[in-house]
């Protein structure tokens, strides 16, 4: 069964056409970098997928179950199962990292505490068990363990007591995903999560993120315009173009690609006085400036 399968995604914003019967589809546990220039619509792909904007036209489904777009169930199971990491990361200023965290666990908790008065006129069924062990055993002493944990799978654990303008994007980011992760997603979307970190930040970023894709089996698809992030996940890629999406394949295919705008993306990522990637290393010396020379 798919994770993930969005089919002829159409988005209009005023006359513009930004998605144009865009389709993705991916397994359970792949990572699939959405991969194009800024503007063409990969953000907005994005947020589809996770809910927040309503297509025109298509339709979402997470591991065979239908998201009603036009009527978004309260008790969404489909959407229950999608973690979102914002591009801006999204943290509260005026609450510390482990409330921004603790935040969303709590709002779920009571939401399904709410809908419990409900069930309880209902013949208790095999589908209604979730939601009462969760009344039952979702106490704020499971909640801040379950915070505990995220934190300390995003190496951000000594980071609870502090407030977002008090620690670096790097860390805000984990923390971001550290939310996300909290409510145990099964799908995880990420926009843009590398954008304006420094070499260093952002290898032990991905690193973080390949980790859980590999201990959770979590499905990842990310947005990004940086050619060498999905070699540094190992991941499939699919490319914008024109409002739609091309098939994910791994990088080494997309990189022998034939097709035309393909290849004019690739060579608008190199740099035009060498013809090289512009990798984490010619980066530090950009920033360096040029060495001195060794003393004989």
């Amino acid at each position: 069964m798919l994770a993930i399968d969005a089919s002829d995604i159409v988005f209009d914003l005023g006359d513009r056409r930004v998605l144009d019967h865009a389709k993705l589809q991916a397994e359970p546990g792949e990572i699939i970098c959405i991969w194009g220039p800024s503007g063409g619509g990969k953000s907005t792909f994005l947020r589809v997928l996770g809910g927040i904007e309503k297509p025109s036209l298509g339709s979402v489904r997470f591991f065979g179950r239908e998201c009603d777009m036009a009527k978004p169930s309260p008790l969404d199971e489909a959407r229950d199962e999608v973690g979102f990491v914002f591009q801006n990361s999204a943290l509260i200023f005026n609450m510390t990292i482990f409330d921004n965290i603790l935040l969303p666990l709590k709002f779920r908790r009571d939401k399904l505490r709410s809908h419990r008065r409900v069930h309880r006129l209902l013949t208790v069924s095999l589908r209604d068990l979730p939601l009462m062990l969760w009344d039952r055993h979702g106490g704020d002493r499971d909640l801040r363990e379950r915070v505990d944990r995220a934190m300390q799978n995003m190496l951000v654990y000594d980071l609870k007591g502090k407030f977002p303008h008090e620690i670096s994007l790097g860390m805000q980011k984990r923390a971001a995903v550290a939310r996300a992760m909290a409510l145990n997603p099964k799908v995880l979307l990420l926009d843009e999560p590398t954008g304006g970190l420094d070499p260093l930040s952002r290898q032990s970023f991905l690193a973080l993120v390949s980790n859980l894709n590999k201990l959770r089996n979590v499905t990842i698809v990310l947005v990004t315009h940086e050619l060498d992030l999905p070699q540094a996940l190992g991941a499939k890629v699919s490319v914008m173009h024109d409002g739609a999406l091309t098939e994910p394949v791994p990088f080494d295919r997309l990189r022998d690609s034939d097709v035309p705008f393909v290849r004019e993306l690739f060579l608008a990522e190199k740099r035009p006085e060498d013809g090289e990637m512009l990798t984490d290393e010619r980066i530090f010396e950009r920033l360096s400036g040029p060495q001195a020379a060794p003393k004989e």
